[in-house]
């Protein structure tokens, strides 16, 4: 009797453990806006400066 590979079993048990389920549009939406939100308040409170269009493209301009 042919067993089957240790780790061929293992990615299969994680693929299925892991699975995330489908979610819909808006809760993708959602959690992007949610993100965005907190990577501004992460810049804010580390002091970064404001990241807008002018400033990357005067960066941009800066390295050329």
């Amino acid at each position: 009797m042919i067993t089957p590979h240790p780790v061929n079993l293992d990615v299969k048990l994680n693929t299925r453990e892991c699975a995330i389920p489908p979610t819909s549009d808006a809760d993708e939406k959602a959690a992007l806006t949610r993100a965005k939100k907190a990577e501004i308040g992460f810049r804010i409170f580390k002091g970064y400066k404001k990241d807008s269009l002018w400033a990357k493209i005067k960066y941009f301009f800066k390295e050329i």
